[in-house]
């Protein structure tokens, strides 16, 4: 019985050195300390690197936020003087007297020329002598004349004798 005894209390005793890790040696013990000092330098480098990798997610968010603020003042300011641009112009159509019919703008000129020069003062405004595609315009732009009594050219010539096209695609007069 006394043989025993001895034996119980050395491993006791080592138990109680190893306190929580039994039966280490004392290399384990190292590779098992190096082991959670790489660990806890891994979680510091990750927590760098996720801080870094944030912060510069975020200057590229200010950056992109500031450019899209420039852009929206630049688009802002461009639609405002389109704008500007565009209510000059409908002034100019109004004074000109423009009449808009069926998707086509018609301005009734009150000059005198011959046709070459009307068909050229035509494309000088953005325009082109009027070509009258059926019955219904034909009767829209004779009702809607300024002054009856004047005649207007419209887009028909035969430049070549006899064969009647249309300036504006010189497609054939039906």
């Amino acid at each position: 019985m006394y043989a025993l005894t001895p034996v119980l209390l050395v491993c006791l005793c080592t138990y109680a050195i190893g306190l929580y890790l039994p039966c280490l040696t004392n290399e384990s013990k190292k590779d098992l300390d190096d082991s959670r000092t790489a660990l806890t330098n891994l979680e510091t480098y990750l927590g760098s690197t996720v801080n870094t990798i944030e912060s510069d997610i975020q200057k590229t968010l200010n950056t992109l936020k500031s450019h899209l603020g420039t852009l929206k003042s630049n688009v802002g300011s461009k639609v405002k003087n389109l704008d500007g641009d565009l209510q000059v112009l409908m002034g100019d159509f109004k004074k000109k007297k423009w009449v808009k019919h069926n998707g086509h703008c018609y301005f009734y000129s009150t000059e005198t020329s011959d046709w070459f020069t009307a068909e050229r003062r035509c494309r000088e405004i953005g325009g082109y002598i009027v070509k009258v595609d059926d019955t219904s315009e034909n009767t829209w732009i004779t009702d809607n004349k300024p002054n009856k009594s004047v005649y207007y050219w419209i887009g028909l010539t035969d430049l070549k004798e006899g064969d009647w096209r249309w300036t504006f695609d010189q497609s054939r007069a039906t």
